[in-house]
């Protein structure tokens, strides 16, 4: 066990277990062999302390954010991943090499507007059936019954107009055509991996896949929401399985 001296130089990932945002940085994090301590944020009803904690009173706030130990706090997967690849003491591989930045960029778009459809299918399911994600509650929380449903929809409610600028751009038919693409690029790499030898690509990408079938620690517990209208595409989930259990990551 780290002692809380060395445990407190560590970044802090502050995380939501079942987000693929969240689930990007941490396989990143891990990949590259950085040590950083876990905290959870709880959408609606958690923003107001992680705002306190950052000084940060205007603007959008979400999950994941990593406080690093030479001050600052990074905001977004992309950059905890980037950040990581630098910072990370494995001589695993470089998840950014300089020469296919550029497409990993890209296929990290791609994978940002699957998850944005996948997040707006799921609040809507749970809107319509807010008794499904009463769980996402501290237990403490989940044990008053009809307040419990109100709370889940109101922090359902302050994710979807949160992000719904975002959510609102992404589309089934855009979905589909990235799925697509990552369908047929793995086809013409010989089915391994998206950019011909590890990136965050392939990360990110396999994180994508989740709309599809889901893995992990389930928004819901004990249902598996999936987005609607990807069952095409299910051939995808071999791969995604090995990406996702590669020792390195776990």
């Amino acid at each position: 066990m780290d002692s809380p001296g060395k445990a407190a130089k560590q970044p802090e990932l502050v995380e939501l277990d079942a987000s693929g945002w969240s689930t990007k940085a941490r396989f990143a994090l891990r990949h590259r062999g950085v040590q950083y301590r876990s905290s959870q944020y709880l959408p609606g009803l958690g923003e107001i302390w992680t705002r306190v904690r950052l000084r940060k009173f205007r603007g959008r706030i979400s999950a994941p954010l990593l406080l690093v130990p030479e001050g600052g706090v990074l905001e977004d997967s992309l950059a905890i991943a980037q950040w990581a690849d630098q910072h990370g003491s494995k001589q695993n591989e470089r998840l950014f090499p300089p020469e296919l930045e550029s497409q990993i960029l890209s296929w990290n778009a791609a994978c940002d507007s699957i998850l944005a459809y996948g997040r707006s299918t799921f609040i809507q399911e749970v809107l319509a059936s807010p008794e499904l994600a009463v769980g996402l509650l501290p237990k403490p929380l989940q044990l008053f019954g009809p307040l419990s449903r109100l709370l889940i929809k109101y922090m359902l409610r302050q994710m979807e107009a949160k992000w719904k600028d975002v959510d609102q751009a992404a589309s089934l038919n855009k979905v589909k055509a990235e799925l697509r693409k990552l369908s047929d690029t793995l086809h013409t790499n010989g089915g391994e991996f998206v950019l011909g030898k590890l990136t965050f690509a392939d990360l990110a990408m396999a994180v994508a896949t989740s709309t599809i079938e889901p893995f992990g620690t389930s928004l819901v517990p004990g249902k598996k929401v999936r987005a609607p209208g990807l069952e095409e595409f299910r051939g995808l989930i071999s791969w995604r399985d090995q990406i996702i259990n590669r020792p390195s990551l776990q």
